[in-house]
């Protein structure tokens, strides 16, 4: 069921197929990094909340609702496990930015501008799609409709 709704997610969606990023622990801060922050994190404030209660309706298979509903109204099943706790995904967040590109990915840049344009915006949005979908690996962390990044990325791009 886990993989249908993912599947079926990322057809409706595609724009929101993150590349892959694998973050590790936050490496000091150096160029860009240091314009975003000047202790090497991103700004928490600048991370809206995941938008779900971790574990709702668990369904006795490690699956609960997501933050999304799909097209017949019904939330789509995430790993229980996800969102990851706010804390440790804001510490990986901040790894990536820290080194300005996916830490064990380097062909796949990564920014967190602080501004408030649109583009600035997008650019976050996607930073913590591009966290979120690879927390453990190369394409294995948390689906976008874990949180609801993703409409919010839809809204600004829409």
């Amino acid at each position: 069921m886990l993989a249908f709704s993912i599947t079926h997610f990322l057809l409706v969606i595609p724009a929101l197929a993150a590349p892959a990023c694998i973050p590790s622990s936050p490496p000091a801060p150096t160029g860009a990094a240091l314009a975003t922050s000047t202790t090497g994190g991103v700004d928490p404030a600048l991370v809206p909340d995941f938008g779900a209660n971790p574990n709702p309706n668990p369904d006795g298979h490690g699956n609960c609702d997501g933050a999304v509903k799909d097209v017949t109204g019904k939330f789509i099943l995430v790993p229980c496990d996800c969102p990851p706790p706010r804390d440790l995904f804001i510490t990986d967040l901040s790894a990536n930015v820290a080194a300005g590109h996916c830490i064990n990915n380097t062909a796949v840049s990564l920014s967190f501008p602080t501004s408030s344009s649109k583009a600035d915006q997008i650019t976050r949005s996607q930073a913590l799609l591009d966290t979120l979908q690879n927390l453990r690996g190369a394409g294995v962390g948390c689906p976008a409709v874990s949180t609801t990044f993703g409409v919010q990325l839809q809204q600004l791009t829409g």
